[in-house]
């Protein structure tokens, strides 16, 4: 079952006016996709963990949002949008 985590609801009301519609969409597709991720708090942004492991975070700025995912080398990504090069198992931002 789906964890929300009120602290992220915070976050999202404090975000800026162009950031929220983006990190809500983000939320929902996030529980959508993965209905067992859980959401959590780590280095002062939202994060989603499945099975104790770190999924992906996401976090809003004055100008810009981001969205990164964890161990992007191990997902299946035939386009090759994630641009992970062989080898490299850290973190790939998005957005």
């Amino acid at each position: 079952m789906a964890s929300y985590d009120p602290r992220v609801d915070a976050y999202l009301e404090k975000a800026a006016d162009f950031a929220k519609p983006i990190l809500e969409h983000l939320r929902a597709l996030i529980h959508t996709t993965c209905p067992d991720v859980e959401e959590t708090w780590k280095w002062s942004f939202p994060c989603f963990m499945y099975h104790g492991a770190m999924v992906c975070n996401m976090a809003a700025f004055k100008q810009h949002a981001s969205f990164g995912f964890w161990k992007a080398s191990i997902m299946d990504d035939p386009d090759k949008i994630l641009n992970v090069g062989e080898g490299k198992d850290g973190m790939v931002w998005g957005i």
